[in-house]
């Protein structure tokens, strides 16, 4: 499908949320991965959350 492709990989994301678990703050995990806070907590919810 169409739109941009996704620099930052599903296992990134995965990390990123592991993180977020351990009281790493979410913001500065973003910052790390170099998105934005709702793009994070989306894919976010996109992998970890069945549909």
């Amino acid at each position: 499908m169409g739109g941009r492709c996704l620099t930052v990989t599903d296992a990134r994301v995965r990390t990123a949320a592991r993180l977020i678990d351990a009281e790493e703050p979410a913001t500065q995990v973003a910052r790390d991965l170099g998105m934005s806070l709702a793009t994070l907590y989306r894919r976010i919810r996109e992998l970890l959350v069945p549909v």
